[in-house]
């Protein structure tokens, strides 16, 4: 009964990630120049970068506490962002655990003059925003090497504070795509089968 209930969770996060994923792709319909520049051509091929945070698991004291989560994409002073949406934490009922459901999807456009870098800044809201700590990772693809990983990121508490706050589960992928694949969207094309690669027509 446990493995059902695990397996049925494993396929209900894959669910929420795929739409936020289609999601993401068909907002870029609405104004596909800052990827496309000029004229789209629809087998045209860019690099982007999709992040997933789905949930965030954090200690006790945290409960009841309305969470924020800023994705850095870059380093050095050099760097693209995006936020979250606000959740309040709960307890999970019969484990004690402290948790907050994101299922939240950013799209990110490649570049070459950004570092690799990853880093997810933890902010807890209230009458003044707080980051109470930051978790940094090295993006391990970029263009002609696309892929895809599922990784928990832990928080830990800033000098002189606490240690392990917590963690986040998160998936990566950077991924060639064209209009073509905006337009009729991920599924028709991934049923083609292998033959299908971007940039072909």
């Amino acid at each position: 009964m446990v493995l059902v209930a695990a397996a049925a969770g494993v396929v209900a996060a894959h669910n929420a990630r795929q739409r936020q994923m289609e999601r993401s792709l068909a907002e870029i319909l609405r104004d596909p120049r800052p990827l496309w520049h000029n004229q789209p051509d629809l087998f045209q091929p860019v690099w982007v970068m999709f992040v997933y945070v789905d949930s965030l698991s954090l200690v006790p004291k945290l409960a009841n506490t309305r969470m924020q989560i800023r994705v850095r994409y870059g380093g050095s002073g050099r760097f693209m962002e995006k936020y979250s949406p606000k959740v309040r934490t709960t307890v999970v009922e019969g484990n004690e655990q402290v948790s907050g459901k994101f299922e939240a999807m950013f799209l990110f456009p490649w570049s070459t003059d950004l570092q690799p870098i990853l880093a997810l800044d933890l902010v807890k809201l209230g009458f003044m925003d707080w980051n109470i700590s930051e978790a940094v990772m090295r993006i391990p693809f970029g263009p002609n090497n696309p892929g895809a990983l599922d990784h928990d990121l832990l928080f830990f508490g800033k000098s002189g504070e606490d240690g392990f706050i917590g963690q986040v589960n998160l998936f990566l992928e950077v991924k060639a795509v064209t209009l073509a694949e905006v337009e009729q969207g991920v599924a028709p094309l991934v049923a083609l089968g292998s033959s299908w690669q971007p940039g072909m027509q």
